[in-house]
């Protein structure tokens, strides 16, 4: 894939997610999606299933809603719930960025595994 491409797509995903009021992941199975930590990081609230390791990101009624895999009524409910309160949405996508930074940033992760290298026993 050449550069030029590369810049195109990110260009893309940056507009993309910067016009992006939710994002709705109704999975069965997953690990943590990339899109979750993606939208997340860009202040956008999400509404998943508690899947996998999808709780490990999203706190359900703090940064995001958690429904049950294939419960369709309640990802309705919730979804409408979601897109008629503004601020519920704005609370959801600050928390979201929030969490992001705190527990999945790079430099969290940088200061983590110092810390677990300098606990560890040394050769």
């Amino acid at each position: 894939m050449s550069h030029l491409a590369v810049g195109f797509q990110k260009k893309e995903q940056e507009a993309i997610l910067k016009n992006t009021l939710l994002h709705f992941l109704p999975s069965y199975h997953e690990g943590l999606p990339m899109a979750i930590l993606e939208t997340m990081a860009s202040g956008i609230p999400n509404l998943s299933t508690n899947v996998g390791d999808i709780r490990d990101a999203i706190i359900h009624g703090e940064n995001g809603i958690l429904t049950a895999p294939g419960d369709v009524h309640e990802m309705t409910k919730q979804l409408t719930k979601l897109l008629n309160d503004p601020l519920l949405l704005e609370k959801y996508a600050v928390c979201a960025r929030e969490k992001i930074i705190r527990d999945f940033s790079i430099e969290n992760y940088h200061t983590n595994w110092s810390a677990f290298y300098s606990s560890s026993r040394t050769w």
